[in-house]
């Protein structure tokens, strides 16, 4: 028996065990406690403790992804973190993918596609390569060196398409590429292609 089936036989889980059901850190289910966003109760020893109902909760609100015993449970729309500091291109991509039914956030450097990809989970991640502060090669590699952001796709962006820049970007941890300009129907094909089977947006065919 797995851990994760174990998990699925509790009626309390620690902040340890919540965050590697639901992908998330340690640190930012203990905010989510401080913040209300996660009720919890005490233990006499002063030990956070989540109930069954109170997880799945969480997790229905956030659209995360349970995985007890190799069965899907609350999954709702697909996460999209698009990482690019031309804002009228994250304007029009965010449109385009929000009416395709995705829960999607957005970031203009570096630092906050670090923040966004620990608090939002994203399930894929709309990376350019030149951004203003640290370029997408480095911040792909600091995703990848998180254990947890494993199974995050990231799919690299770039108006500059060489083939040495390509390759570094892939190098780096990214699943696959795109040259800019980029329509929103390719990228929801490229999207969709990448996504592990089961997880697709609500508008996807079955």
């Amino acid at each position: 028996m797995t851990k994760k089936q174990n998990l699925a036989d509790k009626e309390y889980f620690s902040t340890s065990e919540v965050a590697e059901l639901v992908n998330m850190h340690r640190n930012t289910i203990i905010m989510s406690i401080k913040k209300g966003k996660l009720l919890a109760v005490k233990t006499p020893g002063g030990h956070a403790r989540i109930s069954r109902e109170e997880l799945m909760e969480f997790s229905r609100k956030r659209g995360i992804l349970l995985d007890f015993d190799g069965k899907q449970i609350a999954r709702g729309p697909m996460k999209v973190l698009i990482v690019d500091d031309d804002v009228s291109i994250l304007l029009v991509v965010e449109k385009g993918l929000k009416n395709k039914g995705y829960n999607v956030r957005t970031a203009t450097n570096g630092y906050e596609a670090g923040y966004l990809t620990s608090d939002f989970c994203p399930d894929v991640i709309l990376l350019d390569i030149m951004l203003p502060d640290i370029n997408g090669v480095q911040v792909c590699s600091k995703i990848r060196s998180d254990p947890r952001n494993k199974n995050i796709k990231i799919i690299a962006i770039s108006a500059v398409a060489n083939n040495a820049l390509v390759q570094s970007i892939l190098d780096a941890g990214a699943d696959d590429f795109m040259p800019k300009p980029i329509s929103n129907q390719e990228l929801v094909a490229k999207i969709e292609s990448i996504v592990p089977f089961g997880v697709k947006s609500p508008g996807s065919s079955a």
